[in-house]
């Protein structure tokens, strides 16, 4: 869903997994 990924980042955390962070 675009809505969803509208202002949202995918960054690595620091256990290696892509977590989507919201700007």
């Amino acid at each position: 869903p675009s809505m969803w990924f509208h202002h949202v980042r995918q960054t690595p955390d620091s256990e290696g997994r892509t977590i989507a962070i919201n700007y």
